[in-house]
Order: C-alpha cells, then sequence, then structure tokens
C-alpha cells in the first residue's frame, strides 16, 4: 500500500507495521475497548497492562491508581495502608501498624512516631503520635504508653509522670527503678544522672567518701574542696565527730591572748607578751591579766611574768626586761646580780 492509503488508528490505540485492518487498532495499555477502537482510559482504581480490548482490572482492596494506570505497581494504598508484595500479580494492602501513620495515598510506607512519642491506633491516617509523659522516653515507633520509660535522673513507673530524683540522689540508667542515695555526708542537685554529681555537704571534705572537717578547720560550701584551718587567733568550738559548716565554729581567743592558725580548743590560745595565764578549771574560766607593775613578760606563752632586777620597776604589762628602771634612789649598776 502507498503511505496515501494508510489511516491512523483512533485515540489511544495503535497497530503493528503493515496492518491492514482497522480491527488491527488495538487499545493501548491503561485504556480498554474494542479493536478499532474508541478506547477509553481505566478509570481511576483500575488498571490494564496489555494492548487489546481486555477490560481494566481493579486494584486490591484499599488501594486506588490514576486513571489510564498501566500496572498493578500503581495501585497504591490508601491512607493508614502500605504495600506487601505476595507476588509479581497479587499486592496486599496491610494496615499500618500502632506506632506508625500514612497521610497520603501513595506508594510510600508507614512512618514510625519519632522517639520519644507512642501511638496505639492501627491504620493511622494522620500523625496521631503522642508524647510520652514528663521525664520519659521511648524508642522510635513505639506503640504503647508503657513504651515510656523515665530518663536518667527521673524514676517512675513506665508510661506514668517521672519525677526527678531528688536532692542527695541520682539516677544512671533509663526505666523504671529507683534513684540511688549519695553516699554518706553527700547531696546531689535534683535529676542528677550520675554519681559525680554528688558532692559533699558543708562541714565534709572528700571526693568518693565525705568526712567530717578536722578539729580546727571548717568547710562552709558543698563540694569536694578541702577544709580551711581556723584564721590565727581563733580556735575551733567542735568537737569530735561535729561537722564545723561555717566560719563561726572558729571563735576569737579571749582577751590579750593569741593562738596559731587551726588552733583546736581555748586551751590553745596563748597570753601575748607581757600578760601571764590565769584559768579556773572549776567555772572553766580563762584569761590572761597583764604583769604586774615590777614584772615583764618577753614571751607568747602560758608562761608566769618574771620579776624584774633588784632595786627596779616597771609599768604594768611589760614586755622586755629593758623595760624595767631602777626606782628612787639607784642608778643602774651592771655588776650588780640581775635577780632577787
Amino acid at each position: 500500500l502507498s503511505p496515501a492509503a494508510c489511516h491512523p488508528c483512533s485515540l489511544d490505540s495503535s497497530s503493528l507495521a503493515g496492518s491492514s485492518d482497522s480491527t488491527h487498532c488495538l487499545c493501548n495499555k491503561g485504556y480498554s475497548g474494542p479493536n478499532s477502537g474508541p478506547c477509553t482510559p481505566c478509570s481511576a482504581g483500575t488498571y490494564k497492562k496489555e494492548l487489546g480490548s481486555a477490560t481494566c482490572s481493579s486494584c486490591q482492596l484499599l488501594s486506588l491508581s490514576p486513571q489510564a494506570s498501566t500496572s498493578l505497581s500503581e495501585c497504591a494504598c490508601n491512607k493508614g495502608y502500605t504495600q506487601s508484595i505476595i507476588s509479581a500479580t497479587a499486592i496486599t494492602c496491610s494496615p499500618c501498624p500502632a506506632g506508625t501513620y500514612k497521610n497520603t495515598d501513595t506508594l510510600s510506607s508507614c512512618v514510625a512516631c519519632a522517639p520519644g512519642k507512642y501511638s496505639a491506633i492501627l491504620a493511622a491516617t494522620t500523625d496521631t503520635c503522642v508524647t510520652c509523659p514528663t521525664g520519659s522516653f521511648s524508642m522510635q515507633g513505639s506503640r504503647t504508653e508503657s513504651n515510656c520509660s523515665c530518663n536518667k535522673g527521673y524514676t517512675g513507673p513506665d508510661g506514668e509522670t517521672c519525677n526527678e530524683c531528688s536532692h542527695g540522689k541520682y539516677k544512671g540508667v533509663t526505666g523504671s527503678s529507683s534513684c540511688t542515695a549519695c553516699f554518706t555526708n553527700a547531696t546531689s542537685p535534683t535529676g542528677m544522672t550520675d554519681i559525680s554529681k554528688c558532692v559533699c555537704d558543708k562541714g565534709f571534705s572528700g571526693t568518693t567518701s565525705c568526712t567530717a572537717c578536722a578539729l580546727g578547720t571548717y568547710k562552709a560550701v558543698q563540694g569536694s574542696s578541702s577544709c580551711i584551718k581556723c584564721a590565727a587567733g581563733k580556735y575551733s568550738r567542735a568537737i569530735e565527730g561535729e561537722a564545723a559548716d561555717a566560719e563561726s565554729w572558729c571563735v576569737k581567743c579571749f582577751s590579750n591572748s593569741f593562738s596559731l592558725e587551726g588552733s583546736v580548743s581555748v586551751k590553745d590560745c596563748s597570753c601575748i607578751r607581757g600578760f601571764e595565764y590565769q584559768v579556773n578549771h572549776t567555772l572553766e574560766f580563762y584569761a590572761c591579766h597583764a604583769c604586774l607593775p615590777g614584772e615583764y613578760k618577753d614571751w607568747l606563752g602560758a608562761n608566769d611574768c618574771k620579776q624584774c632586777p633588784r632595786y627596779t620597776t616597771s609599768d604594768e604589762a611589760s614586755v622586755e626586761v629593758a623595760s624595767c628602771r631602777c626606782i628612787p634612789g639607784y642608778s643602774l649598776n651592771t655588776a650588780l646580780p640581775p635577780f632577787p
């Protein structure tokens, strides 16, 4: 035949080369109708994968395809459902399991709930994932509230509100286990996740254990820092076993006395020069009295005042022998014995 004698097939159909009759015009894939036409597109939810006059096949239950679909694979599961391929000729739509959702009529898979959320709904068509209770967390795709476990630093039953570990406690694992107490004489802020957050109380020092500050020292802050010695001129009023938790435990020595740094008792307060020690053990009274005229004391301590050399006198509270001067009627004579 000459090219002028060839006639086009009807719309949406085609034929092999050399075809001699309109009945050789077969509807295209995705279209259905009699040979020679007319051919109409497969409606939404159906498909046709071969040329010819065969009718369009329906998509599997709970799925949909675009108009003029040419393959079973174009049948996308509805919202809330996902495809499971059984064989080359069989696909089924299964509901999205709890912990997932699908909000499109597409070939995409179900979307898992994000970590920290859960959903108990089957075939969810929207994001139905719910945030876990306060202080808890869940794995991706969690299905029930009971999958929410308390975070580190929190405690409580799975699926319920979790509370921060209280002061002086910590929890280093997730789950419903209880918080663990810090070591003795230690504390921590709330919600702590590690024993390293436990620090010694005031009046105690250490890193992995806490012991009371030694006598003559104090510690006014929490933490692992060392205890501080009472300043010179003061002594500690704490007794063995007491935790000195403030500088106020360090008390000033009585008048006209002095002590070394870190002194542990009032007995460590020594009279300054020019004063001698007086104590009343019954009344627990300690005092330093000035050396009398004619006496002197030239060192720090509890010793008594010394007499000036013979025929000399001194002012009250004199601090050296040079303060002793001749009494009226006598002049300095170095040949005289220095003491009576």
